[in-house]
């Protein structure tokens, strides 16, 4: 059995770069009750990602109901009982979709997704900085001239932000995996590829 030696060091890259507040396990939410809802509009709405911050639910996705057809990044805000803060799309003309949402240490928060409304390519990395009140602090893409798609985010202990993706667009396969670091502002400080 062949044993990737780059997969397992993308591994404890990504793993050793946590810090321990970044870790957490079996955290209670803290919803006053059970509660369903129904959220979205008359097209396909669809859930990818959850986060908690500040005794509220961040709900991130793709929304085809509200601006754009093709579908836009989705957020949803919700209070404990599950009531409906705001809802807010982001994108352009494209299609867009978003996948992960997460916290960073400066109380704000990061989405990562997919667009094909800017970037590079086919289909980009789109990361957006946004503040609790869903206004967009900065957004980004990165990619290259065919599909690149983010799967997970995290923030590092010196305040980076590690994205892993898969690519298309670089690497030596017909699909690699594609590592980005970024600063506190979205500029890109490497990006790596591994694959054979």
């Amino acid at each position: 059995m062949k044993i990737n030696y780059w997969l397992i060091y993308l591994f404890c890259l990504i793993l050793f770069a946590c810090t321990k507040d970044e870790i957490k396990i079996n955290e209670p939410l803290p919803l006053s009750s059970s509660f369903q809802k129904n959220i979205g509009g008359s097209s396909d709405d669809i859930a990818n990602s959850i986060v908690i911050k500040d005794d509220t639910l961040y709900i991130l996705g793709q929304s085809k109901s509200f601006n754009d057809a093709d579908g836009d990044h989705y957020l949803i805000k919700l209070n404990k009982s599950g009531d409906v803060i705001f809802e807010k799309t982001y994108g352009g003309n494209l299609t867009e979709e978003g996948i992960k949402i997460t916290t960073t240490g400066d109380g704000n928060l990061i989405l990562i997704g997919t667009t094909e409304s800017s970037g590079n390519g086919q289909k980009d990395i789109h990361v957006l900085k946004i503040n609790t009140n869903g206004i967009v602090l900065w957004e980004k893409s990165f990619g290259g001239a065919l599909d690149d798609t983010p799967i997970d985010i995290i923030e590092t202990g010196n305040s980076e932000f590690c994205i892993a993706a898969t690519t298309e667009s670089f690497g030596a396969g017909s699909r690699d995996i594609y590592l980005i670091r970024i600063d506190q502002n979205g500029n890109l400080i490497s990006q790596s590829t591994f694959g054979v």
